[in-house]
């Protein structure tokens, strides 16, 4: 009995190695176009560090947690203690396996730095950021899906706006079914009573 389960494995096993050798003879480029097949790497994801210099204002923190909100491959850190910091966020980002960061820099708590780099010798770039104004201060957001998926958990907001785009369908639909009848019922209307 075991002889012939093996037998059985056996022959399946040829037949998957005859389809194989089928597939490569089909394919223009031979083995060599089944071997680099996207499923074998891996996609290149980026990650972002994100942090902060001591002594940023509850306005620059806020904007910072918006800006973490909506970068989804981002990273927090702790924030940094010292005034020459900027070496050591390659190092950072490094133990975080980050390939970018972004860095708030706080000046005599008044003026706010971005600093926007790609780790470990990319280039940098410094922004003076001016009026700041974060998600809470927005009026009358509730109903614009991209906003609304910020102040809620992503996959809630989706299926909420899913939610409401098929209740509007069926809405709609409805409404094109009474519009359907109604002609007809005048027309009932009108055969009666003429």
């Amino acid at each position: 009995m075991a002889s012939r389960s093996a037998q059985a494995t056996a022959t399946s096993k040829k037949r998957k190695n005859v389809d194989r050798e089928e597939a490569e003879q089909d394919v223009p480029g031979g083995a060599g176009a089944l071997t680099t097949s996207s499923s074998s790497t891996k996609p290149y994801k980026s990650k972002v560090l994100i942090l902060c210099s001591r002594g940023i204002t509850y306005r620059m923190r806020h904007l910072m947690n918006d800006l973490a909100n909506l970068i989804t491959h981002g990273k927090k850190d702790a924030k940094l203690d010292s005034k020459h910091a900027l070496p050591s966020i390659n190092e950072l980002a490094d133990l975080n396996s980050c390939n970018h960061a972004l860095y708030f820099e706080s000046r005599r708590h008044s003026d706010l730095y971005l600093w926007a780099s790609r780790c470990p010798n990319g280039p940098s770039i410094r922004f003076h950021v001016v009026n700041v104004h974060t998600m809470d201060e927005m009026k009358m957001t509730d109903f614009v899906p991209p906003v609304q998926a910020l102040k809620e958990h992503k996959t809630e907001a989706a299926l909420k706006y899913v939610g409401r785009k098929e209740q509007e369908s069926s809405r709609e639909s409805r409404k094109e079914l009474i519009n359907m009848m109604r002609p007809d019922d005048e027309l009932e209307k009108r055969k009666v009573f003429a």
